[in-house]
């Protein structure tokens, strides 16, 4: 756990400070402060670093906690979205609606928004579409919440829907964005059955896909 701390501390969160700095001298300089594009361009950077800051700092946190102690907190699920999409810097063309009636709840923040982090960035990384769309929502089920992350992408064999959930295991679309390990999903039912929920994905081949999960309302016990 020290060597974790350490890794997440030294190589990401001192560089990431570094490159907070640069930012701070660009802001100052008349030569980008004086043209809106680039000045505009320096403001998300900006945002976009001090919300990774923040990211780790959590991380660091979480890693402080044992499972019992894990912080559990006010959470307004429609925000933590936003924040979400904010720091991914989705492409401009990419269309994002959050439908109303997101809740809020009792829970632990880092953990819902690691799985709606990695949703959402798989739903752009492969996504295939002229005018992709991400539809995200929430269905009320008693003491649970079903959410709702609905893409316009280039679907999911049948055969291949139970297999992304298990870990190495890729399907055959394709992404420019970056390479992928199998990882990512293997993670996200780890987070969501740890809280005793289930994901889930329905879909059929360039229809796009709708990835469901269900957490509890308020703390596991």
């Amino acid at each position: 756990l020290e060597k974790f701390r350490y890794i997440v501390s030294h190589d990401l969160k001192s560089p990431l400070a570094s490159v907070r700095m640069i930012i701070d001298l660009l802001q100052g300089d008349e030569r980008v402060s004086t043209q809106k594009d680039l000045s505009d361009y320096a403001d998300i950077i900006a945002q976009t670093s001090d919300r990774l800051i923040g990211m780790i700092n959590s991380i660091l946190e979480y890693s402080r906690q044992s499972l019992t102690q894990q912080i559990i907190e006010e959470v307004d699920t429609a925000a933590l979205v936003h924040d979400v999409i904010q720091l991914l810097s989705l492409p401009e063309h990419f269309s994002v609606t959050v439908q109303p009636g997101m809740p809020v709840l009792m829970t632990s923040r880092i953990k819902l928004q690691q799985v709606f982090q990695n949703l959402v960035s798989n739903a752009v990384k492969y996504n295939d579409k002229d005018n992709p769309s991400l539809e995200i929502s929430c269905a009320d089920q008693g003491s649970w919440c079903e959410f709702s992350v609905k893409d316009n992408g280039p679907g999911i064999l049948k055969q291949d829907q139970d297999r992304i959930f298990k870990v190495f295991e890729t399907t055959r679309n394709e992404t420019h964005k970056d390479s992928s390990t199998g990882v990512g999903l293997n993670l996200l039912k780890v987070l969501v059955e740890e809280q005793g929920g289930s994901i889930w994905v329905d879909s059929d081949p360039g229809t796009g896909s709708v990835f469901r999960f269900t957490w509890q309302k308020g703390s596991p016990v």
